[in-house]
């Protein structure tokens, strides 16, 4: 298995959005190191820290889908 890696990643086309308010933002990246995505997990965290602590505000849970 290749390590997969996410780059080039905006919310409403915003690279570093703040305030977002929109009840469904849109999301995209590009995918690199990987021959084809299969799933994707989108997460979000008021911190770094409660994101490696898996605390998170809102979680997509896998969502089985090739589109990035």
């Amino acid at each position: 298995m290749s390590n997969i890696s996410a780059v080039d990643i905006k919310v409403n086309n915003l690279a570093f959005p703040l305030g977002i308010c929109d009840k469904t933002p849109e999301f995209s990246w590009q995918v690199i190191n990987a021959q084809q995505q299969s799933a994707y997990r989108i997460v979000c965290s008021a911190s770094i820290n409660d994101l490696f602590e898996e605390n998170f505000l809102w979680d997509s849970g896998r969502v089985v889908s090739n589109r990035m």
